[in-house]
């Protein structure tokens, strides 16, 4: 077995009640794992056969291992990536289950409102209070797709099964605060991400979308589902990410400006989907299909089939459409009846990337 020796760790709860929680070097061998704590430091040893239940949790730029020793769970965490491979591949070895904390477009949003917004029947309505917003949050739910993108005969719906790509409407969210995902959830999103990771031939230790290397908004929020029946019937919806610095986009955008990124991505997002809706099953391919952009603004999109036949639904497709500017990542998806649908969406992305550039758009 690998020896791991990295500082840098908090351990929570303390192994003795007034010993130090951090700084905190974690050290590994055959035997087992040592807990160095404090400045002293105070050492602790701990057998692998002490070691119950290991569990790894992933996020984008951190990670914590947790585990339960003598009836208690220990929670050792650090926020970046040394030595996470290490660790990842001797808790493994272990039999630690992995849960990754998801940052990608179409995330479930799983977490408590920030700010509080009212739903009906007719889509989002206004509170009758005041609402002070961050800039962060504001940013995220100005650039999200509105009726003025869609024109007339539009309205709402709370029964697509978007729902389950871009989660609940109107909640603006923290993605760093969420829980890990559990159940049909995360085993959609390993599905999504083996899709997208083997499709553009990225590692995951690199892989800013849905692998180790990305990092998280600072807010995030959900549109509503507008349905349509032109056409057949279409439905679409937006995700709105703000971040913190322009630089966290930029480089999203190079890895988004990668040959094939439109396709994969659809096609990851159409795997989510239908593993949702009704299990694992083969891979699926997406077809390139940008909409027009403007100067300043990063577009990719592409066309994937959507079968949801066996909740009766068959020969859909669904539209992944992603929008990068500023401190924005936007990302519109749609399910279509007809190839006449695309064209439709497409007019309804080119409007809300004019409205981003427009001189009074996203004011704060």
């Amino acid at each position: 077995m690998t020896s791991v020796r990295s500082a840098g760790w908090r351990v929570e709860p303390a192994f003795i009640e007034g010993t130090p929680t951090e700084p905190v070097t974690l050290l590994s061998d055959e035997q087992g794992m040592t807990q160095l704590a404090g400045e002293g430091p105070t050492a602790w040893q701990i057998p692998w056969e002490q070691v119950k239940d290991p569990r790894i949790f992933l996020s984008r730029g951190s990670y914590e291992l947790r585990a339960t020793i003598a009836g208690r769970t220990f929670r050792w965490r650090r926020s970046d990536n040394v030595d996470r491979e290490e660790w990842l591949s001797l808790w493994r070895a272990r039999g630690a289950r992995v849960h990754t904390r998801r940052r990608t477009t179409f995330a479930p949003l799983l977490v408590m409102a920030l700010i509080l917004v009212a739903t009906g029947s007719g889509g989002l309505l206004a509170q009758t209070t005041t609402v002070h917003y961050t800039r962060a949050a504001r940013g995220a739910l100005d650039a999200l797709l509105s009726p003025a993108d869609l024109g007339t005969s539009w309205s709402t719906t709370n029964t697509s099964q978007l729902i389950n790509l871009v989660g609940t409407p109107g909640v603006i969210s923290n993605p760093a605060a969420a829980p890990a995902l559990t159940g049909v959830s995360a085993i959609a999103e390993a599905a999504a991400a083996r899709s997208f990771q083997t499709c553009l031939h990225v590692a995951n230790a690199s892989d800013r979308i849905y692998g180790a290397a990305g990092q998280y908004p600072a807010a995030q929020v959900t549109s509503p589902v507008y349905t349509n029946t032109a056409d057949g019937g279409i439905q679409i919806a937006s995700v709105s990410q703000y971040y913190a610095t322009t630089a966290m986009v930029a480089a999203d955008t190079r890895e988004m400006s990668t040959r094939g990124f439109g396709r994969c991505f659809a096609a990851s997002q159409a795997v989510l989907l239908r593993t949702v809706v009704a299990g694992p099953a083969g891979p699926i391919t997406a077809l390139e299909h940008d909409p027009t952009s403007v100067p300043g603004v990063f577009v990719r999109g592409a066309v994937a089939p959507a079968n949801l036949s066996s909740i009766g639904i068959s020969h859909l497709s669904l539209v992944v459409d992603v929008i990068t500017h500023g401190h924005l990542e936007i990302s519109v998806v749609a399910l279509v009846a007809s190839p006449n649908g695309v064209p439709v969406v497409d007019r309804a992305v080119e409007a809300e990337v004019a409205r981003l550039v427009a001189p009074s758009a996203l004011s704060v």
